[in-house]
This record gives structure tokens, sequence and C-alpha cells, in this order.
């Protein structure tokens, strides 16, 4: 019979039904595990955090709650891949800078709906200029849903992407920097006097 620790290792090789359903590690498994073991996972997982790792990691760590674990889930907001650091970040309070690292680092196939989402809930002078900085510097598809998120959070639509206000937002996904330019600029120029008006 095979040992808790080694269940817990095969549930840790993801293929490719795992990865569609998003199912995560054996967690219940854990339960089962001596103090000896449960040391012996804690360092597999923060070592593979180390060199790649995935939101499964960050979800065991959580789960094995240990001083050392809750400081590679905190030590994991600020990861090199997006979808490793949105989840750290979603299991805890999302500060400021958070936000605007999820912003900043936002691609349309990676890391665009968190961002969004937490910069819905994070309505500063700081995150607004994260999203006019994206508008212009993102892909077609992150500038244009940077734009329709900026402009909610200024109060000019009605939703996180107002459909009436899509064919102004899709202006911001030509790839013609001289067109980018002309558009990018009068919303700048909306934010600052957003800004100046709220100071008051």
């Amino acid at each position: 019979m095979k040992s808790a620790l080694d269940r817990f290792k095969e549930s840790m090789a993801i293929d490719y039904a795992k990865w569609r359903e998003g199912e995560g590690y054996d967690l219940e498994v854990l339960k089962e595990m001596a103090q000896v073991e449960l040391q012996e996972v804690e360092s597999l997982l923060i070592e593979r955090l180390r060199r790649d790792g995935d939101w499964r990691d960050v979800e065991a760590l959580v789960a094995l709650d240990t001083e050392t674990a809750r400081a590679a889930v905190l030590a994991a907001r600020k990861h090199q891949i997006t979808r490793v650091r949105n989840y750290a970040v979603r299991l805890g309070p999302v500060t400021e800078a958070d936000v605007v690292r999820a912003i900043e680092s936002a691609k349309s196939m990676d890391g665009l709906d968190a961002s969004l989402r937490m910069a819905e809930n994070c309505n500063t002078a700081v995150v607004r200029r994260a999203l006019l900085d994206m508008a212009r510097s993102g892909d077609s598809t992150v500038r244009v849903h940077m734009v329709a998120m900026l402009y909610f959070l200024m109060g000019k639509a009605e939703s996180a992407f107002d459909w009436q206000l899509r064919p102004y937002f899709l202006e911001f996904g030509v790839e013609d920097n001289q067109a980018l330019r002309a558009v990018w600029n009068p919303l700048r120029a909306e934010l600052e006097e957003f800004e100046l008006r709220n100071k008051k």
C-alpha cells in the first residue's frame, strides 16, 4: 500500500484532464501524514515555486498553514508567473501595489481578467494611472479593456465594459502608434481633469 506521501506526490502529476478541469493536488491526504512527511511536502512545494511553480503549489501551502508555508504564499504574491502571483494575491488582503503589479503584467491570455477584477475593487489614483499607462503600452486586447475599466472607474461608463462605448474602446486596439497616440492623449487629459476635480 502506498504511503500518504507517495499518494500526494502522485497527485502532483498534472495531466491534460486535470489541467482542463482545474483539479488541484490531493489535499485530503495531507491529514494522514506524519510531521516529518508534511515537512518534506512543504520543502517540495517551496522549491517548486522557486523554480517555476503552479497555483496548486500555493493552494497546498495554504492547506499546510505553517509559518514557513504562509511566508512562501506571501512571497508568491510577487511570483514571476502571473497566474501564480494572482492566485496568491486572491488569498489575502490585496494592496494597491498588488493591483498595480497585476495591471502592469497583464496580457490578453494571461492575467487580464484577474487584473481587471482587482482594479474594479481598488479605485485609487495610482491604480487609475496604471490603467492609463497600460492603455498605451499593453497588447491590443489589454489596451481595449484597460480603457473600458478606466472609464468605469471615472464614472463615465455604466459597467466595467460598457458595450455602448465599445466602438470607442476598440480605437485603442489599433496597431498604428500615431493613431493610438491620437486617442490616448485625450484620454490622459480626461483622467487629469477627473483627478483634479476629485482633489477638491
